[in-house]
């Protein structure tokens, strides 16, 4: 993969982190993203496994406050 990293605003729902580091991708090599019904990939996982030691996403709500509490689930349907 090529790309480069950005930082900017995002949003989840309504729930929106300042100053997040993301990475965007510029070329991808395979099909996967040309077969994919997804327009990019978000990461929920730990801080522990994040690459290079980014805060994740989730990290940046609890730091910023932007949640009541530190926990997060997925609802996985077909």
């Amino acid at each position: 993969m090529n790309g480069f990293v950005s930082q900017d605003k995002v949003c989840v729902a309504e729930v929106c982190i300042e100053d997040q580091l993301f990475a965007e991708a510029t070329h991808e090599p395979g099909i996967a993203f040309l077969a994919a019904k997804f327009d990019g990939i978000l990461g929920m996982g730990f801080y522990t496994i994040s690459v290079n030691g980014i805060p994740t996403p989730f990290d940046m709500m609890v730091e910023q406050g932007l949640v009541e509490d530190s926990k997060f689930s997925f609802w996985l349907n077909r």
